[in-house]
């Protein structure tokens, strides 16, 4: 998945994770640190006005299998 989120703004990500029964369809998400940007565990990326503009690299990983990953090229423009 791509998406582009330009600086000063916030982009809500989202995951689908299938499982069976009850089991935790929740995730962790992550990105490699980077100054100006951050996520939240509901997956929202905050991209601050000072920001460098570039490619981030989202992963959302299972909580009921962390073997069990996704990722998210964002472009900060």
């Amino acid at each position: 998945a791509t998406a582009t989120v330009g600086l000063g703004q916030e982009l809500k990500l989202s995951a689908s994770v299938v499982t069976v029964g009850f089991a935790n369809k929740a995730v962790n998400w992550s990105i490699p640190e980077t100054e100006g940007v951050s996520i939240d565990q509901n997956g929202v990326l905050k991209v601050s006005s000072s920001a460098s503009t570039g490619q981030i690299v989202v992963t959302a990983k299972s909580v009921y299998n962390d073997s069990v990953s996704g990722t998210a090229t964002i472009t900060i423009a």
